[in-house]
């Protein structure tokens, strides 16, 4: 289900300025999602917590990021692209999934009684950190307990096609048919 409200923000200068926010509750999006076919591409707006390395006296860490991402893709068939645009031979073929199930004919895997979002990442736009009550916290202080990244061993070309899997529970806000709408769970 879609709802619109419409806000009216003050500005500092004393006037106002109205504006529509949409909301879609999580069922509607997972509906939605399911029924689109096709590669697909949409802004994801998360908010996960990220496994910190010990030693770090920060509490609770959350990671909100919004991020463009592909959905419905062929991963096998991104990987050849890219390989072909590198000049290189196009014989990638994807190793079966480690954990989760596909849910053929959806962006969706399922693992745990939990839903998934298969993405292939675009561009990151932007992240901050935050804490508990949402007050952000400088990233400099929590960079130093993320633990190092790692390039997947089963890709040979250079740009590496960055596939991600986000627990529906932590998208807060997507936009996709160019229009924004925040996340109702």
């Amino acid at each position: 289900m879609t709802q619109v409200t419409t806000n009216v923000v003050q500005t500092p200068s004393g006037s106002k300025t109205v504006f529509q926010q949409r909301t879609m509750s999580l069922a509607s999006l997972i509906e939605n999602l399911s029924q689109n076919k096709g590669a697909r591409i949409v802004t994801l707006i998360t908010k996960t917590q990220p496994r910190l390395t010990k030693g770090h006296n920060l509490g609770e860490v959350f990671k909100v990021s919004r991020v463009n991402v592909v959905i419905n893709f062929n991963y096998s068939n991104s990987v050849n692209r890219q390989m072909g645009r590198e000049g290189m031979e196009q014989d990638f073929v994807a190793q079966p999934r480690k954990w989760g199930v596909r849910i053929a004919g959806t962006p969706f895997v399922s693992h745990n009684d939990k839903l998934y979002l298969e993405a292939k990442i675009e561009k990151s736009l932007d992240h901050r950190y935050e804490d508990e009550k949402g007050d952000v916290i400088d990233s400099a202080k929590v960079t130093p307990f993320l633990p190092a990244s790692r390039k997947p061993f089963t890709q040979t070309q250079e740009k590496e096609i960055m596939l991600r899997d986000y627990d529906m529970n932590n998208i807060i806000g997507i936009t996709m048919d160019n229009e924004t709408y925040l996340i109702t769970h």
